[in-house]
């Protein structure tokens, strides 16, 4: 019992290690980008925060939203709801956003732990790909802007994690199709990740032998039409209450209507080429996660089960066209639990290569290996720093090395600013 809990704490440490650190340095995205700024509660943040501002006395029934409720704010809606009560708790704003943003981020870490370990892989990995998602630059980079995205990004490994555990779980197959349709549902009030997470659905139920080939399918095929169904009525239902939507909430397009706009404008082999992914997104992603860390991550993910590399390169194909839609780092992201679960397993099976190598020179040389269960503890001394050294790489501006950050702000806004 206190093994989980003392993981589990390490974990909330390190989350806000990283948070506060940046806090008392100076919130890099504000200092670098003074035109993107604004303040709240006299604090800077990000100026998008004013798009959720607008919601809060309407959640708690002060005033209906002056710009009504589009699709930037349902795509974060439990979010933004629960930022609402704490305020009605705390009375500040800026540090509602902050209770939201912290505790999601922290929950993106406990996710991702467990949903390793469905995956098979064993504790330690799980814990340093556990690690190496709340270290990452599409959470670390996000903190302190207050416009919600580390919640939302971290609906991604939290919504990996629900799927592998109602595809192991549910037995019967009309509940599992509702299960996952009313998941598929929660994601796209959580950022849209639906998308990237319904090809990972697809290969778990594939990979599933407990269900027919047709049953499979048509397990599928209503989780999605389930889906659709609660978005179109919530939609229904938000016109009715009268949130009518002004053009500038509308500032988020919907990634079906992004898709068919593009695939519709196809009028020749030539046109067809450029709405796919070319190379030059797939470099784009390397960095994004940072080259060193994407490919140790390669590298493991080879040597993964079967399930996990199917999953992963699922959701990185889904990533990949994302980018298509909207260029954006975090987008080239999407797949980043599994891109992480594939970097901790490269770790740990490095740690565990060099204590085989140790016992084989030692055999070698006509000694006994007195190792026996210190061979663990040693692998785990030199897994654990390389995963530290993975983590730290997109953390350098903790020691005034913007250069990674700014690089990786600059694929979303490239220009001046950056």
């Amino acid at each position: 019992m206190w093994q989980p809990l003392w993981a589990h704490g390490g974990l909330l440490m390190l989350v806000c290690f990283l948070a506060f650190a940046r806090l008392a340095s100076g919130p890099w995205y504000q200092t670098y980008n003074p035109l993107g700024a604004s303040l709240l509660d006299g604090w800077p943040v990000a100026w998008e925060v004013e798009y959720y501002l607008d919601l809060i006395p309407a959640f708690l029934g002060d005033a209906p939203p002056a710009h009504g409720m589009g699709l930037v704010h349902t795509r974060t809606f439990p979010h933004l709801y629960l930022t609402s009560v704490i305020y009605a708790w705390t009375g500040s704003a800026y540090w509602s956003f902050v209770a939201v943003d912290l505790g999601m981020w922290f929950l993106a870490g406990v996710a991702t732990y467990h949903a390793a370990r469905r995956l098979d892989a064993p504790a330690t990995t799980a814990a340093l790909a556990a690690a190496l998602v709340v270290s990452s630059p599409i959470l670390i980079s996000n903190m302190w802007r207050h416009d919600l995205h580390a919640a939302n990004f971290s609906t991604m490994p939290i919504g990996l994690w629900a799927a592998l555990t109602l595809v192991d779980e549910v037995r019967e197959r009309v509940s599992l199709a509702a299960s996952l349709g009313f998941l598929l549902f929660l994601l796209s009030v959580g950022y849209q990740y639906q998308w990237v997470l319904a090809p990972v659905i697809g290969v778990l139920l594939a990979l599933q032998p407990r269900f027919r080939w047709v049953e499979r399918a048509a397990i599928f095929a209503g989780a999605m039409l389930l889906y659709v169904c609660g978005e179109t009525l919530m939609r229904t239902l938000l016109d009715l209450s009268g949130f009518g939507v002004d053009r500038y909430a509308e500032v988020v397009q919907k990634p079906v209507h992004l898709a068919l706009q593009r695939f519709l404008s196809v009028r020749s082999l030539a046109d067809l080429q450029q709405t796919l992914p070319g190379v030059a997104l797939v470099i784009e992603t390397f960095h994004a996660y940072h080259p060193l860390v994407y490919g140790v991550a390669l590298i493991g993910l080879v040597f993964s089960s079967w399930r996990v590399r199917l999953m992963a390169l699922a959701a990185s194909a889904a990533a990949l066209f994302s980018v298509t839609l909207y260029p954006a780092p975090w987008t080239a992201m999407s797949a980043f639990p599994l891109i992480y679960l594939g970097a901790a397993t490269t770790c740990v099976a490095t740690g565990r290569a060099v204590v085989r190598g140790a016992q084989q020179l030692v055999q070698s040389l006509g000694l006994h290996s007195r190792l026996g269960n210190a061979g663990d503890r040693v692998a785990l001394a030199v897994s654990a720093p390389l995963a530290v050294v993975l983590g730290a790489l997109p953390n350098q501006d903790l020691v005034g090395r913007t250069e990674f950050m700014l690089r990786w702000f600059s694929y979303y806004a490239p220009g001046p600013l950056f």
